[in-house]
């Protein structure tokens, strides 16, 4: 689903997004620039917290070999919710999708803080 205008990250999406970009990795100085200006241009049709992301052009692209950012959030698990994992996914070297991948009912909400830790290579 199209979001027209574009808004800002949320909070939660904000905090999500620069969680998995904290780590240094080859891309992840051009990436942190980027997510400054990011702004939200889609949602999942599923219901999910996920969102489609633009930032500015004038940000430098990463040198990435591949769509997938090398870490990511392990979502743990809790007595109302299941595990999951949230991932961020890059075009052409620039930031371009925020995905909260689930393994039962889909959230509503991005997982609050306490229950994710950063996973990687």
């Amino acid at each position: 689903m199209t979001i027209d205008p574009p808004r800002p990250l949320t909070a939660r999406e904000r905090a999500m997004l620069e969680l998995v970009l904290s780590p240094d990795f080859a891309g992840a100085a051009e990436l942190r620039h980027q997510s400054t200006s990011a702004a939200v241009v889609g949602r999942c049709d599923c219901g999910c917290p996920s969102v489609d992301l633009r930032v500015d052009d004038s940000a430098p692209p990463a040198a990435l070999t591949a769509r997938l950012v090398p870490f990511e959030l392990e979502v743990l698990p809790s007595d109302d919710e299941s595990p999951g994992q949230v991932l961020v996914f890059t075009d052409e070297g620039r930031l371009s999708y925020l995905e909260y991948v689930y393994f039962d009912q889909p959230p509503t909400d991005w997982p609050d803080l306490r229950r994710v830790r950063v996973v990687g290579p």
